[in-house]
């Protein structure tokens, strides 16, 4: 189950020693839903915590690839800044 998204949840989880990589329902990772969501601290948060920027989801698709497809370039910046790969 992935990490919660939401207010501390994913902070907690990771203190707590929760896995930042952990697959959810999809095959998604707390750092795709929060891209999905568009959550911007809460994917800096995660990729502090060393989440696997491009891990991709049941369709093949990235964070990276949710925050282009809803035109978030802050959001898309920070994946690039921290390593995404864009010919995944």
């Amino acid at each position: 189950v992935t990490m919660p998204i939401c207010g501390a949840g994913p902070s907690r989880a990771l203190s707590a020693g929760r896995d930042p990589n952990e697959i959810g329902a999809g095959e998604r990772t707390a750092l795709t839903e929060a891209a999905i969501d568009g959550r911007l601290a809460i994917v800096l948060l995660l990729l502090d915590a060393k989440a696997d920027v491009d891990h991709q989801d049941y369709g093949g698709w990235s964070a990276l690839h949710f925050a282009a497809q809803e035109s978030n370039a802050p959001l898309a910046r920070v994946l690039l800044e921290h390593g995404a790969t864009v010919d995944i």
